[in-house]
């Protein structure tokens, strides 16, 4: 019906004619969409959890270089400057992890 296109309390001069659309083309076309829908919330999915593993790799290899430098610089044979590093290194790490992550958890 072609009232519904036309707002509440407006006249227009003239009739429009009423409009009817075939069903065969939306009968045939709704399955592959359905199908359609699927496949890309599937993908999109996948996607997602892909990015989740990926950002469970990025922490513990962090973590697992923060470990190896304090246990190589907390022996009584590194230097005082060895261990300056190693910390320099670790901020420096776990900058680098924040920076990263933090566009990921936004």
């Amino acid at each position: 019906d072609s009232s519904m296109l036309i707002p509440a309390g407006v006249q227009l001069p003239f009739q429009l004619p009423p409009i009817q659309l075939p069903l065969t083309p939306f009968e045939l076309t709704s399955p592959v969409l359905g199908l359609l829908l699927v496949f890309r919330t599937d993908t999109a999915n996948d996607r997602f959890n892909a990015g989740g593993e990926t950002v469970w790799e990025i922490t513990s290899s962090v973590r697992s270089i923060i470990r190896k430098l304090i246990a190589w610089t907390g022996s009584e044979k590194a230097s005082d400057d060895e261990r300056q590093a190693a910390l320099d290194l670790i901020d420096a790490c776990l900058l680098l992890h924040g920076w990263i992550m933090g566009s990921y958890l936004r």
